[in-house]
């Protein structure tokens, strides 16, 4: 099945087709909401994590916690909270990938 599968009608754009098309898919709404959690999963993590990311626990106790309602993901061997530090790095990761993407953007238009 093609993605345009109606006729395009005259007064409306391409992309407000396109969104309409997007939108009228489950599938679509899913990946969208996906990016937009994780999305600000990165931008804002102190307000989803209830742990410093580098701060030890203590070693006798808090080492190698199983993931449960404490701790989504456990604790490493340190007593840190793996779920606070993947969400803390995510927000490097999305810094990373944003410059790249700039970079590169930048160079091909230059060449």
């Amino acid at each position: 099945m093609l993605f345009f599968s109606r006729k395009r009608s005259f007064g409306t754009s391409v992309y407000a087709q396109v969104w309409s098309e997007f939108i009228s898919r489950k599938s679509g709404l899913l990946g969208l909401l996906v990016i937009i959690i994780l999305f600000l999963l990165a931008l804002f993590p102190d307000w989803f994590t209830a742990y410093d990311p580098v701060e030890q626990g203590n070693l006798l106790t808090d080492r190698f916690i199983p993931p449960g309602k404490d701790h989504f993901f456990g604790t490493d061997k340190f007593g840190r909270d793996i779920f606070s530090r993947v969400i803390h790095g995510s927000r490097t990761s999305l810094l990373i990938a944003v410059s790249v993407v700039l970079l590169s953007s930048t160079i091909g238009l230059l060449y």
